[in-house]
């Protein structure tokens, strides 16, 4: 079972074979196989790791909005995108002067799949108003110019914000930040 600080927790059921556990933590363990060598089965595993790792960070942080990045350049490479994300990241921070807890994760672009975009979870969206320089900005008109620096200039790239809808129970009560986190970060069963 796995709590989140944002509420709500994760629990997995699973029938186990005790002796297939025994002999597994009996067997020697040593250096990792090298990516030649590396099945298919590992591959897989690698994968479901991940997801778990991001599914559990957007639930822990409690994301209820989704931010998507992109650059207007024919080619980029997930490395070029990283190093604007950190740029942009250490830009905000320090125009705003708050924590940006987030969790990201590049993408292909559908169609030119030479190309890659970022999809941002993160708690709270950015409304509000901010002030710079003497000057009130509204945080995502400021998270926007932010970008576009990173970007090489207005119109270099753009950003988009999605608040996560989820609806209401039966007796009309909100449902709670984990349905939303769960909406961006689905389990395994449900993708």
């Amino acid at each position: 079972m796995h709590g989140f600080d944002a509420g709500g927790f994760e629990a997995t059921v699973r029938v186990v074979d005790l002796q297939a556990m025994v002999d597994a933590g009996m067997r020697p363990r040593g250096p990792r196989k090298a990516v030649t060598e590396r099945d298919e089965r590992d591959m897989l595993r690698a994968v479901a790791r991940s997801k778990k790792m991001v599914r559990h960070a957007v639930k822990q942080i409690g994301c209820d909005h989704l931010l998507t990045m992109t650059a207007r350049e024919e080619r980029n490479t997930p490395e070029d995108l990283n190093a604007k994300w950190k740029a942009w990241v250490r830009r905000y921070r320090f125009f705003t002067g708050e924590p940006f807890p987030y969790v990201a994760v590049p993408e292909r672009h559908p169609s030119r799949p030479e190309h890659w975009h970022l999809h941002v979870a993160v708690r709270g969206g950015m409304y509000g108003k901010h002030e710079v320089n003497g000057v009130w900005l509204k945080r995502l008109d400021l998270a926007r110019r932010l970008w576009w620096q990173v970007c090489g200039g207005r119109g270099m790239g753009n950003l988009d914000i999605k608040p996560i809808k989820v609806g209401c129970h039966a007796n009309g009560t909100p449902k709670g930040p984990l349905v939303k986190a769960e909406r961006i970060a689905p389990t395994s069963q449900n993708t």
